[in-house]
């Protein structure tokens, strides 16, 4: 090979193996690494920044999510979504997530609404529920599900939408966050869906959410075609209100 190919496949695999060495020296060689000119070395230096408590890190994962390889701008959405053993979500990173919603690698768009996840911040509430149209269904299926931890009022009625939609990966995460968030006059709305689109699935959800109306929506639902559901005290359904 080359000398240059040997010395390019050389720094990508330290960048790789640096991943498993959390030693805080590491990380100002793989910030610079960011901008190394070979991809497969920003690739591996996005990803062993993983899970290090250095607030250095964020500008430069920052930056990366404007790389001109899609691959690492996938990593740097990934990493920026995770806080640093246990320390929280860095705010700098918001804005600049949000726009990488609009990217046009659905990979970066996937990573980026599942890294905008557990964070306090309103501002990712509206990009969120515009992604729930996103041409890609694990776009959608990542911010609904980052939706339905916000219980924001702007997310119940996006739900509450959804319910009409045939998009069934958000179909199925807008009525169980609905049945944890537990919302007054809700209930109609799940027993109409449950009736014009409902499966198996929902009506033993519904059976088994703890709420009255719901119950005897999924019973009514399961009489009218014979299909068999029943009650469970098993705990592997979200019971009514559980998210208040």
């Amino acid at each position: 090979f080359p000398y240059t190919t040997l010395f390019r496949s050389f720094r990508s695999h330290t960048a790789w193996v640096l991943q498993e060495i959390k030693d805080p020296r590491a990380v100002e060689p793989l910030m610079a690494a960011l901008k190394d000119t070979d991809s497969d070395v920003r690739r591996n230096a996005a990803l062993a920044l993983r899970g290090r408590i250095d607030s250095r890190a964020v500008e430069p994962l920052i930056a990366a999510l404007k790389d001109t390889d899609s691959g690492v701008r996938r990593n740097a959405a990934l990493v920026l979504g995770e806080p640093a053993l246990g320390e929280p979500k860095d705010s700098r990173a918001v804005e600049p997530l949000i726009a990488a919603l609009k990217d046009t690698d659905s990979g970066v768009r996937r990573n980026a609404a599942s890294a905008l996840g557990g964070r306090r911040d309103s501002r990712v509430v509206e990009p969120l529920i515009v992604a729930l149209k996103d041409t890609d269904s694990g776009v959608r299926r990542n911010a609904a599900s980052v939706l339905g931890q916000a219980k924001d009022p702007r997310a119940f009625s996006a739900f509450l939408a959804a319910l009409k939609g045939v998009d069934t990966e958000v179909f199925a995460i807008a009525y169980i966050s609905l049945i944890r968030w537990g919302e007054p006059g809700s209930e109609d709305a799940l027993a109409e869906t449950l009736n014009r689109f409902g499966n198996t699935e929902m009506a033993q959800a519904l059976l088994n959410s703890g709420n009255s109306r719901l119950e005897q929506a999924a019973r009514e639902w399961a009489g009218r075609y014979g299909i068999p559901i029943k009650t469970t005290y098993s705990g592997n359904f979200v019971r009514w209100g559980s998210q208040r």
